[in-house]
C-alpha cells in the first residue's frame, strides 16, 4: 500500500503505518499466556508506532490504550495519568456502576468534576489529595469480569522512573516495587495487563540501582531493525505514497534501492524515510536518482542541521544522562570518538580505556551503549550500529 512519509509524530493510521506483522504476534502471543511485556528498542525505531497500531487493531476481547508518562516525577501522579484514562472511556465507565456506589465522597466529588467522558471536554481535578494507587486497584477490581481486558500500554515509562529517582532514590525504588506488586495482583492482573516500552533503557536503570529484580517479571519484547526485504518494501510503498500523495515519479531503480540499504545498514524506518525524503528533495531539484544521489542526500543528513538535528543531538545529550559519573561519561565519549574515527575497535582496548578512566565497571558502560542502540559487539570488536549516526557523530563531536 502507499504510504505516506512520517519523519516527526508517530506513523499512525493505513497511510503511513508499516506493517510489522512479526512483531505483533510475537506481543499477542505474549499477552494472550498473561504476560506484562517491556518493549526494548532505542529511539526512532518504531515503537510507538506498533504501539498506537495496537490501540487502533486490537484483537477480539481486548481494549487497549495508550498512555505517556514522560514527565512524570511521583509515584501518585503516574496512578492518576492510569486511573485518569479508564475513566474517560466510555466503555469501561459504564461496568463501574459498583464502584462509584462504594467510592469515599472524596472520589464522588472528583468524578463529578468530569464534564462529559470520552469527549475532548473532559476535565479532571487537579487535587493531589486521592491515593491514585488505591483508587485504580479499586477501579479495576469493580470492572465487569465479563469486560474486555484492558492492556495498558505505559510509553516513556524509564523516564518516569528516572524522573522520580532523580528527586529520591527511595521513593524510585519504591515506585519500581508498587509497580511491581501491581502487576503480582492475580485480581488485577485478570483485568489488566501492562506494556512498558520507553526510548531509553529500564534495564540499566534498575540495574545502577541494584533493583534488576524488580522488572525480572516483564517479558522482553526487542523491536529490531526492519530486514532487508521489509526495508526494500518500505521503500517502494513510499515511492508509491509519493506518486499517490503528491503525483511526484521518483524514478529509483532496483540498483539504487539496493545502494540505499547498504549505505543505511542499521534498517530503522527513520533512516530509510528520511533518506527517500531527501532524494526527493534531490529530484525535485532536478538531478538524477542514482548512487551519487544517495552519498549526496546522506551528506545532507548528516549536515543539515535544521531538519535533522533534532534527532542526532538526542544520542549526543543523552549520553550525560546515561552517565551521571563523570568518569563513566568520559569513558562513554571517548568510545565513540574512536569508533567514529576508526571502522571498529577490539574489546580489549575498551578495557584498557576503562583503566585509563579509573572507571570500576566498564562493563557497565559497554552495555548501556549497546541498550541504547549506540554501539553493537561482533567477534570481539565493537562499532557504531548506523553508520548514519557514526558519520554525524564524527563530524559534530568526534573532531
Amino acid at each position: 500500500m502507499p504510504i505516506r512519509i512520517t519523519t516527526g509524530s508517530p506513523a499512525e493510521g493505513s497511510e503511513k503505518y508499516f506493517p510489522r506483522p512479526a512483531i505483533t504476534e510475537k506481543i499477542w502471543r505474549k499477552i494472550g499466556n498473561g504476560e506484562h511485556l517491556q518493549l526494548t528498542a532505542p529511539r526512532r525505531v518504531g515503537k510507538t508506532s506498533i504501539l498506537k497500531h495496537l490501540v487502533q487493531q486490537p484483537r477480539e476481547g481486548y481494549l487497549v490504550k495508550y498512555i505517556i508518562v514522560q514527565s512524570v516525577d511521583q509515584e501518585n501522579e503516574f496512578y492518576k495519568r492510569l486511573f485518569n484514562e479508564l475513566v474517560e472511556d466510555k466503555k469501561i465507565f459504564g461496568q463501574l456502576e459498583g464502584y462509584f456506589r462504594q467510592a469515599s465522597k472524596v472520589v464522588k466529588d472528583y468524578i463529578n468534576r468530569i464534564s462529559a467522558i470520552g469527549t475532548n471536554e473532559v476535565t479532571f481535578d487537579n487535587s493531589a489529595s486521592l491515593d491514585y494507587e488505591s483508587e485504580l486497584k479499586q477501579l479495576i477490581r469493580a470492572i465487569d469480569d465479563g469486560c474486555e481486558k484492558i492492556i495498558l500500554e505505559v510509553d516513556e515509562f524509564p523516564h518516569a522512573v528516572e524522573n522520580i529517582l532523580k528527586l529520591d532514590v527511595r521513593a524510585g525504588i519504591h515506585f519500581l516495587q508498587s509497580t511491581r506488586e501491581f502487576r503480582q495482583d492475580d485480581r488485577l492482573s485478570r483485568k489488566v495487563q501492562f506494556i512498558f516500552t520507553g526510548s531509553i533503557g529500564l534495564g540499566n536503570i534498575v540495574k545502577k540501582i541494584g533493583q534488576s529484580n524488580l522488572i525480572m517479571d516483564l517479558a522482553p519484547v526487542p523491536v529490531s531493525p526492519l530486514s532487508p526485504e521489509e526495508a526494500e518494501f518500505l521503500i517502494k510503498e513510499i515511492v508509491q505514497g509519493l506518486k499517490k500523495f503528491h503525483n511526484i515519479d521518483l524514478p529509483i531503480t532496483e540498483t539504487c534501492i539496493a545502494y540505499i540499504l547498504e549505505k543505511i545498514d542499521w534498517l530503522i524506518p527513520y533512516y530509510i524515510q528520511i533518506m527517500i525524503d531527501e532524494l526527493c528533495d534531490i529530484y525535485e531539484e532536478g538531478l538524477p536518482i542514482n548512487n551519487q544521489a544517495v552519498d549526496e542526500a546522506l551528506l545532507r543528513i548528516v549536515k543539515n542541521k535544521y531538519k535533522h538535528d533534532n534527532y542526532f543531538e538526542h544520542w549526543k545529550s543523552r549520553l550525560k544522562i546515561s552517565f551521571d559519573d563523570l568518569a563513566q561519561y568520559n569513558l562513554a565519549r571517548e568510545v565513540l570518538n574512536l569508533l567514529a574515527m576508526n571502522q571498529s575497535i577490539d574489546k580489549a582496548v575498551f578495557h584498557d580505556l576503562g583503566i585509563k578512566h579509573e572507571v570500576a565497571e566498564p562493563q557497565y558502560v559497554q552495555g548501556v551503549l549497546e541498550y541504547d542502540g549506540y554501539i553493537n559487539e561482533h567477534e570481539g570488536r565493537f562499532c557504531f550500529n548506523s553508520p548514519i549516526l557514526k558519520a554525524w557523530w564524527y563530524k559534530n563531536v568526534a573532531i
